[in-house]
């Protein structure tokens, strides 16, 4: 269903907690990438025993060009990012799905809801701490809780109109222009609607 690009720089314990999370706890299939960033801390050997499609680089290069350069082996018409230090909790991939269905275009970017333990003021994250460390992640009470915290919810849908980060590109010419200008996610033809979707906000944004 999903190509999930997964950029990592030593932080073997928060990936493996991740990646299992996805095998644990996804309902459909998915194609789990993941761009290593140094490695040096076991995660590139764990990583190639694990038998993941992956990407490497001795040094840190950052998330952008780790993301572009994992897309390149995407297998799937979706693409979806997760940092080495999410969990998905059980029923997150058929949310998504769902409200996908629901939309009409297929111009869109979905966000799932995220579990933080401070208080940003993201419309996109529930408050609540289960730990901020893997050996301190209270996985059981995370699961228990889980319906309570469905009454939120799980996703929100990003437009060039409403979406709140991409206000200072819309508004600033020269923010525009080397936006449009980025090789954003190469040149793989299964990532092509998300390069549509970008073409259609500064297509709008000038308009």
């Amino acid at each position: 269903m999903f190509s999930i690009l997964i950029p990592t720089w030593n932080n073997l314990e928060l990936l493996k907690l991740c990646v299992r999370s996805i095998r644990e706890n996804s309902s459909l299939a998915h194609q789990i990438i993941v761009h290593v960033n140094d490695g040096s801390d076991g995660s590139l050997e764990w990583v190639r025993t694990q038998q993941l499609p992956h990407t490497h680089s001795p040094q840190n290069v950052g998330i952008c060009l780790a993301v572009n350069e994992a897309a390149m082996l995407a297998q799937h018409d979706y693409i979806l990012y997760l940092n080495d230090d999410m969990y998905c909790c059980p029923g997150w991939d058929t949310a998504l799905v769902n409200k996908m269905k629901g939309l009409d275009t297929d111009l869109f970017m979905l966000s799932g809801t995220m579990i933080e333990p401070v208080q940003t003021s993201n419309p996109c994250v529930i408050v609540k701490d289960y730990g901020r460390s893997p050996d301190q992640f209270a996985e059981q009470e995370l699961l228990a809780n889980l319906p309570s915290h469905h009454t939120v919810s799980y996703t929100h849908l990003m437009s060039w109109q409403d979406f709140e980060p991409l206000k200072d590109i819309i508004n600033s010419p020269s923010q525009l222009e080397f936006f449009a200008e980025q090789p954003l996610l190469l040149n793989n033809p299964s990532i092509e609607p998300m390069k549509d979707f970008l073409r259609e906000i500064v297509r709008q944004a000038l308009s």
